[in-house]
């Protein structure tokens, strides 16, 4: 490759890093806000409830989360990858038709699977959860099933324009906002699970109005279509859909076997430790949602450096941006955990298991979802099926002994091969992997800085408490920015941050788009296109 061809696609890769840092950074500042949205529901709901009255909206809230994905029937990775593509080379029409398709489909499931639970409420109750007065709780989640899951539709169909505003307005920062809000309001008038349940269904129909206005503005719903290879489409979307029906059965696993095996008092325990968990996994989820679209498209389009560089850069910035969280729940279990209560902090050596659990998802580099857009969907599936086996099968098994911290460690091994496996079946497949060789500077300035925080909290003497947490957020937050500062940057690094602060200039931006790399609010990609293929080009 001669010297002018390789600096050209050293400015396309730098561009894909430019466009994964803004619109990355758009969903993590959005995200913290939702992040902070959703921490503050599980407050209220604890201090309010209590562990069992949390424990038993758990429950609902895991029954519309996976019902509603269940019903999706690969809509998301229809519109997410093969959406993403027809927005890449200017096909609205056939964009517009497959949002119809997904609509189609999705509505359809979501109504049955809604009615089914409506009906077999009260046999699921007395079934599972030895008739703990189950029952209202499972007929709201019923209701909001298919609200949830028409929301979400419209959601990923905002991604396919590669461009995360209306989806970081709308997922992270006005759905935790009225959630919080209408579960105040129900709390006010009846402080009561079933109240506060009611107060989420609520909040959802607004949610879903909004995403379905986001997305007209974007691209109006009615309009000019186009014939599209919809057999191709489904046979593509079923695996990747089974794929996100078992990942979302198994966010919500461990809440019901608890409930059922168990109590609902540990369920609320493990809820409040699992939220404080995903911390760091929030930030590989808004990396992957700019990731998924860009890759697809590279991917779709032939583009194997770009995509290799970009496939590297998320894995980088996403265990760059978690550690430190990592780290925190780590040292100062008890600490976090005292926001909620003083009869929460006996979860805190689960809470330890599980920020390990964590550790695996965002220390592998978005390897499950590359697994998907380069066509081995059912690979993907097999894994996901694997896991949730050896989960249940260990859970029955720690769960009745250990309660609450048996399901940590089983939701630890289970995280472990959910993502060691597809690691390892990137490499095999298309010799990709996420590490580079400094990694070793986030993880000397995640380890100082938590020793820095410990003696900090000790001089002054601050205890175990609340007080005790927002110190060591602090120091650790600091301490950790100035070191990796410290430690230096490197090419891609200053790149990221240079689209951050504001940096890109004029003549970046057209070498950008005149390398056939579109910048922030990418439009049409101008290099040719290929069939538009839902399998590998």
């Amino acid at each position: 490759m001669d010297q002018p061809e390789s600096n050209g696609m050293q400015a396309k890769q730098l561009a894909h890093t430019r466009h994964l840092a803004k619109h990355a950074a758009l969903l993590l500042s959005s995200g913290a806000v939702g992040y902070v949205g959703a921490f503050a529901l599980n407050v209220l709901l604890g201090r309010a409830l209590g562990k069992s009255g949390l424990g038993a909206w758990a429950i609902a809230y895991a029954a519309t989360q996976t019902s509603a994905t269940l019903g999706l029937l690969g809509a998301n990775w229809i519109l997410v990858r093969q959406g993403s593509y027809y927005h890449g080379i200017g096909d609205l029409p056939r964009l517009r038709r497959t949002i119809h398709l997904t609509i189609f489909l999705a509505g359809g499931a979501l109504l049955l699977i809604s009615g089914g639970l409506l009906g077999l409420a009260p046999l699921l109750d007395k079934r599972f959860f030895d008739g703990d007065s189950l029952v209202p709780l499972l007929r709201l989640a019923a209701v909001a099933i298919p609200i949830v899951g028409l929301g979400q539709v419209m959601l990923f169909a905002t991604q396919a324009f590669k461009n995360m505003r209306a989806y970081a307005l709308v997922k992270n920062i006005l759905q935790p906002t009225i959630r919080v809000v209408t579960a105040v309001v129900a709390l006010l008038i009846a402080p009561t699970p079933v109240s506060a349940f009611a107060g989420l269904v609520a909040g959802e129909l607004i949610v879903t109005a909004s995403a379905t206005f986001a997305l007209h503005r974007r691209l109006p719903i009615f309009g000019p279509t186009d014939r599209i290879e919809r057999r191709e489409l489904i046979r593509f979307a079923l695996p990747a859909w089974g794929t996100k029906v078992v990942e979302t059965s198994r966010a919500q696993l461990f809440p019901v076997l608890l409930g059922s095996l168990a109590s609902l008092s540990q369920t609320g325990a493990y809820v409040t430790s699992k939220r404080i968990s995903l911390a760091p996994s929030a930030i590989n989820v808004a990396l992957n949602q700019v990731y998924s679209p860009m890759a697809s498209n590279l991917y779709l389009q032939n583009r194997r450096g770009e995509l290799t560089t970009l496939f590297k850069s998320m894995g980088k910035w996403s265990f760059t941006l978690a550690f430190p969280l990592f780290c925190l729940q780590v040292m100062f279990p008890k600490e976090i955990l005292s926001i909620f209560g003083s009869d929460f902090r006996d979860a805190s050596t689960s809470l330890v298991v599980l920020a390990f659990s964590v550790l695996f998802i965002f220390g592998t580099g978005p390897v499950t979802t590359t697994l998907i857009i380069t066509g081995r969907s059912r690979l993907a599936f097999i894994d996901y099926v694997a896991v949730v086996v050896a989960e249940i099968a260990l859970g029955f098994w720690l769960i009745p002994r250990y309660g609450i911290l048996g399901a940590a460690v089983a939701h630890l091994v289970g995280t472990a091969l959910n993502n060691l496996l597809p690691l390892w079946q990137v490499w095999s497949a298309s010799r990709l992997h996420p590490y580079r060789l400094d990694y070793w500077k986030p993880i000397a300035a995640g380890v100082a800085s938590v020793g820095v925080a410990k003696a900090v909290i000790a001089l002054a003497g601050l205890g175990t408490g609340v007080v005790a947490a927002a110190v060591a957020v602090g120091v650790v937050g600091l301490v950790y920015l100035g070191l990796l500062l410290l430690l230096g940057l490197g090419p891609e690094d200053r790149a990221a941050i240079g689209a951050l602060t504001g940096r890109l200039t004029r003549g970046e931006e057209k070498d950008t788009l005149d390398n056939g790399v579109a910048p922030v609010e990418e439009e049409v990609e101008e290099e040719a296109p290929v069939p538009p293929s839902p399998g590998r080009p």
